[in-house]
């Protein structure tokens, strides 16, 4: 029978002792997910949480949340990463936090996905335990578009530590000149 309460809390637990997958990955402990409506409605959202869990011994942590912001035309949805960190098996450690809105630019009247394409904007930190700290903020939007692995066109303002520039992304063409 279809169940029709929210949220639903879906937890994958690997165990303590973990579990090693077809990619050969160790993962152990758990991670959660919590969906507090269908995620076609606008504002649903999906919660993933982690709980001790690591990947071949790099330990993940934060919340992230992605929300459904509703649109007529196609995916509209914003990522937001809290609290982020990875531990190397060495101690030293990254922590990220990060908003980003994709909002979906071409593909939508379509039945396959290798034709969708999202206009990407945003900004993040991330900090190191050594002390160095990188900045991003969407200076125009980015095209990124599932036929291709990277970002093919806008530009980011990055700063690190204190240097300041600016990443271009090209004109669309899927390449790696970025």
């Amino acid at each position: 029978q279809y169940q029709t309460t929210w949220p639903k809390t879906v937890s994958i637990y690997y165990g303590t002792a973990g579990c090693t997958g077809l990619n050969g990955y160790l993962c152990m402990v758990k991670i959660t997910y919590t969906i507090d409506n269908k995620l076609l409605n606008t504002g649903a959202k999906i919660v993933v949480s982690f709980d001790n869990y690591s990947v071949n011994g790099y330990k993940l942590e934060g919340v992230y949340t992605i929300t459904n912001n509703g649109s007529a035309n196609g995916l509209n949805v914003t990522v937001v990463l809290t609290n982020g960190k990875v531990t190397h098996p060495d101690g030293k450690w990254y922590t990220r936090t990060s908003t980003t809105n994709w909002i979906q630019s071409a593909g939508i009247s379509t039945l396959t996905i290798i034709d969708d394409e999202y206009n990407l904007t945003g900004n993040g930190s991330i900090t190191s335990s050594e002390g160095n700290t990188l900045t991003a903020a969407s200076k125009t939007n980015l095209l990124r578009k599932v036929s291709c692995v990277n970002t093919v066109s806008g530009q980011l303002d990055l700063t690190y530590n204190n240097i300041a520039g600016v990443l271009d992304f090209g004109n669309g063409v899927c390449d790696k000149a970025a």
